[in-house]
């Protein structure tokens, strides 16, 4: 989990023999999970700005050593911190004491740093946000995927998600008229040309991979480098010239969730100007039960090589059950029919302009259904569409199975057992994602059937799915593969009922 800063200061009144009486402040920072920036440390007058603590320590709580500096061994847990804020304590010209086993002491006697460099020494750890709460290689992984324009090209064709993007922000092009816009992962800066189009002054694209180089070769190449600024770096760690009024990013992954990029959307909150909006403002998640025998079969064979008993004259049955479970943890990503949902979604809602980080870690979606015919029931369906609150027009994109197909289709967990249920029985499922630091989620569903109370549970890895493309399951690392692209964003499945999580 990422970690909490709780920032405390104490002043003392010194009198010493030989000089003036003087106020000795000593500041502490206690860092453990989970993070929050520290936005309470601006100061809110001249006095407090004038403020110079001559003495910082850096606790840590030793139960969370391991985790903040995973996969560094606890005991070079200091040696990480210091390395973390030493750029930002050569700008004071400090001096670090190591002064006990988890405290480390920062000697500001020699200098007076203004208020903006004490609070920097601070934020070094806030910007960490994003590197404590993702594995290096799997971002390694991820920023590289995003690197390649073929992996662009599948996003901007899908014209389902790139017209309603570009209607959201020409529809509303009162509301972008000489604002000020940030590019929340601006890949091609795409985006960004289209706020620049809907009358943008300014527009900062910021992102982290070297698609920004690819970027800025359009930019400047379509005469827009008067507009548009390109920014290499994560959102987490880098800072804008100046406070924004709109937010616009494409942030959704399969299941919406899945590679944690809302997180990053709603930490680019620190730039938005107090009443500023964000495009898209908010997202609901639905979750249905399906119904479909031809994907569990096609899941089933995919583990029957494990069966054979005499492979070369080796019995390879005793490995059939891992196999299984194997398939079955990979969640399926496909055009799901529509005919195969099962009663009503259930959905979640997700308001960016409020939600927290924190809050992104872990989802939970209760979903019950009630048979009125024999059915058998082979998993949940998930699906999302995001609102575009729009202050002339609403705009929506949606993923439900009901609407054109998208880069992102349905994700479907299967059950590794069936349920078949008669009419009148109840099945109750919980839905819980996980985030972990594969920039994904684990996904865990437990189920209860009633009146009979028997429970199973299932498991599954969103970070490792299978693509099923006409039959064809494929496995891909990113959220897209070649679609098939409808012309115009749909409304969600009707009548489900948002539960809220905003803030």
């Amino acid at each position: 989990m990422p970690w909490k800063c709780q920032f405390t200061e104490l002043g003392i009144t010194v009198s010493p023999a030989d000089g003036p009486t003087r106020t000795q402040h000593n500041a502490t920072l206690v860092v453990s999970p989970p993070l929050e920036r520290q936005s309470a440390m601006e100061p809110e007058t001249e006095d407090e700005a004038a403020i110079v603590p001559n003495e910082v320590c850096f606790t840590f709580e030793p139960d969370a050593a391991a985790a903040l500096f995973h996969p560094v061994p606890p005991e070079n847990m200091l040696v990480c911190a210091v390395s973390a804020i030493q750029t930002n304590i050569t700008k004071c010209m400090a001096t670090i004491t190591l002064a006990s086993s988890d405290v480390i002491t920062i000697d500001f006697t020699a200098c007076r740093p203004d208020f903006a460099v004490w609070r920097s020494v601070f934020s070094s750890f806030a910007d960490m946000a994003f590197h404590t709460t993702r594995d290096h290689s799997s971002a390694k992984e991820y920023f590289g995927y995003y690197a390649l324009l073929s992996q662009q090209q599948n996003m901007l064709t899908d014209f389902t998600r790139t017209s309603t993007y570009q209607y959201a922000c020409l529809a509303n092009s009162a509301q972008f008229k000489d604002k000020v816009v940030c590019d929340v992962g601006c890949g091609t800066g795409i985006l960004s040309f289209f706020s620049a189009r809907a009358g943008a002054r300014k527009v900062y694209g910021v992102d982290a991979s070297n698609m920004a180089d690819r970027a800025q070769a359009l930019v400047a190449a379509n005469g827009k480098s008067d507009v548009i600024t390109i920014i290499k770096g994560k959102v987490e760690d880098i800072d804008l010239p100046e406070q924004v009024d709109i937010l616009i990013s494409e942030p959704m992954g399969m299941a919406l969730l899945n590679e944690r990029m809302l997180e990053s959307y709603v930490h680019a909150r620190k730039f938005l100007k107090p009443g500023g909006t964000m495009f898209p403002t908010s997202s609901t998640m639905y979750c249905a039960p399906f119904t479909d025998e031809q994907l569990y079969q096609e899941m089933s064979s995919r583990a029957s090589f494990w069966n054979s008993e005499n492979f070369f004259g080796v019995d390879l049955q005793a490995l059939k059950a891992h196999a299984r479970h194997e398939v079955f943890r990979q969640p399926v990503i496909d055009a799901s029919p529509a005919q195969n949902l099962l009663g009503h979604p259930a959905a979640i809602s997700f308001d960016f302009l409020t939600i927290t980080e924190e809050e992104l870690h872990e989802v939970v979606i209760p979903v019950h259904f009630e048979a009125e015919i024999p059915v058998t029931v082979h998993g949940l369906s998930i699906w999302f569409d995001v609102l575009f609150d729009g202050e002339v027009e609403k705009v929506f994109l949606s993923t439900s199975p009901a609407s054109p197909v998208t880069h992102w289709y349905q994700t479907r967990c299967v059950f590794n057992t069936p349920q078949l249920l008669s009419p009148g029985e109840v099945l109750i499922c919980t839905l819980k994602f996980t985030a972990n630091d594969k920039q994904s989620y684990d996904i865990r569903i437990e189920s209860v059937r009633s009146p009979s109370n028997e429970r199973f549970v299932d498991k599954y890895n969103l970070k490792e799915p299978h693509f099923r493309l006409d039959g064809y399951f494929s496995t891909f690392s990113g959220r897209s593969t070649p679609a098939q692209f409808g012309a115009s964003a749909a409304a969600a499945v009707p009548g489900a009922e948002p539960s809220d999580m905003s803030t």
